[in-house]
């Protein structure tokens, strides 16, 4: 315990570089494997008990109203080391509002996105697979923290969430399930809260958020924009390939809309509810959005190339597109220019 309260105290320190953060990290997690024991099946109680009253005081610290200094992104490390022996259980038992709390802390403070993601794959790993018999459990568990988050209207904390939050649920290898992302765009989809206050901007732009994680996890289908499948789609790595396909369908003015499957098909997938469409007029809406957030994610799909994708953006549907947006962002820059000019000139009239 003195140990751990010296590293923990040096952790905290404002004056601590990064190389020193780095080491205090590994003597820290070299404690938890002397204290837990390396047999994973059977881990020392004594060490059991040090872990969840560590990870409870560190809690305490981190999340209760007016603790001394908050959350900092010295307190996620030692929590996700501690995480990763303890279990979802146990630590849920302490506070079963964690995961909603370390998303409210990220959506508060941007910078605290990369350490408190440690933590997030470790619980998410361990709630998968001691619910492994109830996979529902999992995703009801990430929609209810996560859902709040995306009907509200401040799109930077959306943004913030979506930026470190969403890779871990979309992706398996954080602990995540690929099948969430369409379902998470499907309930926003048909979310109503009956007063209106949650408008079609702000359903597009949550949408289009969700769309931008998905393609950044492979998930997205380069064949048809807008399409959020349940698996991974395999994309082509070869950049000379890419570019050649999207040259040769631009010259035959061909759309990518269903490639080779029939409408029989497709019918039939979407009823198995395999993939998520996100309707074009949806992408439009947001793109026109008063939110700058909401703005730049619809004009990030459009014009910029996914991470792992098998096209060079923009593509056919991507350039109908911008073809039918760009205009009516340019009229409202004309429109914007002919009241600033009007205005300043009755000012100065005024004053002469």
């Amino acid at each position: 315990r003195r140990i751990s309260h010296a590293l923990l105290s040096r952790w905290d320190d404002v004056n601590t570089t990064a190389s020193t953060t780095r080491e205090i990290a590994c003597a820290f997690d070299a404690l938890c494997d002397c204290a837990f024991g390396i047999d994973k099946e059977k881990y020392d109680p004594c060490g059991m008990r040090w872990g969840l009253e560590t990870f409870q005081s560190i809690l305490n610290l981190t999340f209760i109203v007016n603790a001394n200094g908050g959350a900092r992104k010295s307190r996620f490390k030692p929590l996700s080391a501690l995480a990763k022996r303890l279990g979802s259980r146990a630590i849920l038992e302490m506070r079963t509002t964690l995961l909603s709390d370390v998303l409210d802390a990220m959506s508060k403070d941007d910078s605290l996105g990369p350490s408190a993601s440690w933590l997030l794959i470790e619980l998410s790993k361990s709630y998968r697979i001691e619910e492994r018999s109830f996979p529902n459990n999992w995703k009801r568990w990430w929609m209810d923290a996560l859902f709040p988050f995306f009907i509200q209207s401040s799109g930077k904390k959306r943004r913030s969430v979506a930026t470190h939050a969403l890779p871990i649920a979309f992706q398996e290898e954080h602990g995540g399930d690929s099948s969430f992302a369409a379902e998470l765009a499907r309930e926003i989809w048909s979310f109503s809260d009956g007063a209106k206050s949650f408008s079609s901007h702000l359903r597009a732009g949550a949408i289009v958020t969700i769309m931008r994680a998905a393609r950044n996890a492979q998930l997205c289908d380069p064949k048809h924009f807008g399409r959020i499948h349940i698996k991974v789609v395999k994309s082509v790595n070869n950049k000379r390939e890419r570019k050649t396909k999207r040259r040769e369908t631009l010259l035959k003015g061909e759309s990518l809309h269903l490639g080779t499957k029939s409408m029989s098909n497709h019918d039939e997938e979407e009823a198995n509810m395999s993939f998520f469409d996100v309707p074009h007029s949806m992408i439009e809406t947001a793109s026109l959005s008063s939110c700058e957030i909401s703005c730049t994610d619809a004009m990030e799909l459009l014009c910029w190339e996914g991470k792992g994708s098998s096209q060079t953006l923009p593509g056919v549907q991507e350039l109908t597109l911008l073809r039918r947006i760009l205009p009516r962002h340019l009229r409202g820059y004309v429109f914007n220019l002919i009241f600033y000019i009007f205005v300043q000139r009755n000012d100065e009239d005024f004053f002469r």
